[in-house]
């Protein structure tokens, strides 16, 4: 198989995929229709399976398309080849092959032309997917890079109380893994995401602004997506839509399935929680639109795709179609319809001309004649020998006629009330499904026998008595005709009775369903009333919680300003305790450096000697006793400049006391 057959049957797969969808989204409008007060489970289940066989389908025509395009005509034109090969090997077609290829040509209506122009297109057509595919990969990339983003930037902690409770929730709904709850900045509603390492992505505030309860509600919602393992169900559906991206049919049968998806997490939280609380809190995020991640599963796309999912939990009705999707979808029905019936004859024709250039061409002895004109002269010279014989009962009239052509095969032709029921050709038995390719046979032979019958003046022809008995059959004919027309007007009679029974019931259903629809539409009024004074209430408490969370946001700046203070006093008394320590740590260095010239000048022997001193402009006094003479001048004159300098050290058990003013 080379290159070329691959791209010459993946274009014709893309080809058929077009209707191949347009059919799967036929049966799933059909499932929807059918399936008004089923589980959204089920209804789920049914478009997955339409999907999984539109998939299977689409593979098997590309295998079919690739097994059958290694010769030009493709697929057909390699089965005839083959054919017309065998029927050469084995001689049958010998002397009339023009014919046989002449009626294997393809068609020339729009259908082949429309065929002719995809092969000679084929790599251009697979050029142009590929580049879109790529597209569609490359956005499905980024969208996967956004969400890994998202459980990186501004996340926090939701505290090991939640995650806790978390926790017990999934083991509620028969969770094993291991979930992840994290508060998100950079989210409006809920989102799950994750396959073997799962996470719940919350906005930041919403387990301190709902009640507990509600928040229990939304992570069962999400903890039902990941017990269903829906995330990765969601990327598989994302990879087909990227493949057939073309494809409106297979893209609303994708649509319906997230549809019901949500249908589905949402019938398992009303099985394990307060349906009253999860309303609420569905109602309360339906306030927010926004624009969200396309690969994560939020708790919803927005306020009309959230109201709907409330409305659907009251009244207990599953989606329905609109009149467009109605309109559509009938519209598509009849386009296969007509795309087949199209076909089947396209079909016809050229098995027509097949049939046609495959006449026959018998030879010899072996059942096989030589292809005639079926000229009457011909005829003449190809029967020499005709015998005919008739038997009548009065119900069944049976022709039996034998001939010899002048090669000597012989012909053995029986007809039962006209309609020829057994040819036998040198003793060998015709099935009666071949008959279609012996008909000039059967002419050659019976326009012999007439003329047989003309040449022969009666005298080997059919008597008079058989004559009359013919005649007498055919008016017995003509009264069972008659006796047949009759026994058809009885029965349009009956069907027309039976249709006008059917149009009286059908009237007295459409009242029924009129009846019903009114029951219905009283009781959706009904269901809308309470749903406004719901969303009323969501809208009050919602009100109510926002006014809180200003108040709770007023006393928070509050709080960050007396913060702000006491940083700025503490931040000062630090400076002042660093300018302090500054000086401390200077009086240190000079009361040491002056212990050390005392010791220089021999006034003590070591630092343990000096008790205490004070040095100023008046005198030196250590250890108690004043001191005098050239050491107190040395001192003087290097660490006194002013009157009001002077250096105070003290040290007992008591501590160290050190006094320097300069």
């Amino acid at each position: 198989m080379t290159p070329i057959n691959i791209t010459q049957a993946l274009c014709l797969t893309l080809v058929h995929s077009l209707w191949q969808g347009l059919l799967a989204a036929v049966a799933a409008g059909i499932i929807i229709l059918c399936t008004r007060r089923s589980k959204a489970a089920v209804r789920y289940n049914l478009l997955t399976a339409v999907l999984v066989l539109f998939l299977l389908g689409t593979a098997l025509t590309f295998f079919r398309e690739a097994a059958g395009s290694n010769g030009p005509g493709g697929a057909v034109g390699a089965w005839v080849e083959g054919k017309v090969s065998g029927l050469e090997e084995t001689g049958v077609l010998s002397g009339i092959q023009p014919q046989v290829h002449a009626g294997v040509e393809r068609s020339t209506g729009i259908l082949g032309q429309v065929g002719d122009f995809l092969t000679l297109h084929a790599s251009t057509v697979v050029l142009v997917w590929m580049l879109c595919l790529l597209g569609q990969l490359v956005q499905l990339m980024g969208g996967f890079y956004q969400l890994g983003r998202l459980r990186r930037r501004r996340v926090f902690d939701p505290g090991a109380l939640w995650q806790e409770r978390l926790q017990l929730l999934a083991v509620r709904l028969g969770i094993r893994k291991t979930v992840a709850l994290i508060q998100s900045a950079y989210v409006a509603v809920p989102v799950t995401f994750g396959f073997l390492k799962p996470s719940i992505l919350v906005p930041l505030g919403m387990l301190t602004n709902l009640p507990a309860d509600q928040v229990e509600t939304i992570l069962l919602h999400e903890l039902a997506h990941i017990r269903r393992n829906d995330y990765l169900a969601n990327l598989l559906l994302h990879i087909t839509e990227a493949l057939f991206f073309f494809n409106p049919g297979l893209r609303w049968v994708a649509s319906l399935i997230r549809e019901e998806r949500e249908a589905c997490c949402d019938d398992m939280v009303l099985d394990t929680a307060d349906r009253n609380s999860y309303f609420d809190a569905l109602v309360a995020f339906g306030e927010n639109t926004f624009a969200q991640q396309r690969f994560a599963l939020p708790l919803g796309k927005g306020k009309t795709d959230l109201l709907w999912r409330i409305r659907r939990m009251l009244n207990q009705e599953n989606k329905k179609l609109h009149i467009m999707e109605k309109a559509i979808l009938s519209l598509g029905l009849t386009a296969i319809l007509a795309i087949g019936l199209i076909s089947m004859r396209a079909a016809e024709q050229q098995a027509d001309k097949r049939q046609t250039a495959h006449q026959p061409a018998w030879q010899g002895t072996d059942t096989v004649p030589t292809a005639s004109n079926a000229s009457g002269n011909r005829a003449k010279e190809q029967f020499p020998s005709i015998s005919t014989r008739v038997e009548d009962n009065g119900s069944t009239k049976q022709y039996k006629i034998d001939a010899t052509d002048a090669e000597g095969n012989t012909f053995q032709l029986t007809k039962v009330n006209g309609t020829v029921t057994e040819l036998v050709i040198n003793g060998r038995s015709i099935p009666e499904s071949d008959f279609d390719q012996y008909l000039y046979i059967f002419d050659e032979i019976e326009n012999r026998n007439h003329a047989t019958a003309g040449e022969q003046g009666g005298e080997d022809g059919v008597t008079a008595a058989e004559r009359e008995l013919a005649r007498a059959q055919e008016r017995l004919d003509v009264a069972n005709k008659d006796q047949t027309d009759a026994q058809q007007r009885l029965e349009e009679q009956q069907e027309r009775q039976q249709e006008l029974q059917e149009q009286e019931q059908e009237k007295q259903q459409e009242k029924l369903e009129q009846e019903q629809e009114k029951k219905q539409d009283a009781a959706q009024q009904e269901a809308e009333k309470k749903q406004e004074a719901a969303e009323q209430e969501a809208e009050r408490k919602q009100e109510a919680a926002d006014q809180q969370a200003e108040r709770q946001q007023e006393a928070a700046e509050k709080q960050q300003e007396a913060v702000e203070k006491q940083q700025e006093a503490y931040e000062k008394q630090k400076e002042a305790y660093d300018r302090q320590e500054v000086s401390r740590n200077a009086a240190d260095r000079l009361i040491n450096q002056l212990i050390g010239d005392m010791i220089d000048l021999g006034l003590v022997g070591s630092r343990e000697d000096v008790h205490s001193f004070t040095l100023d402009s008046n005198g030196l006094t250590l250890n108690g006793a004043r001191q005098s003479g050239d050491a107190y001048q040395t001192l003087r004159r290097k660490y006194i400049r002013n009157a009001s300098e002077h250096y105070n050290y003290s040290h007992n058990s008591n501590g160290t006391t050190v006094d320097v003013r300069q």
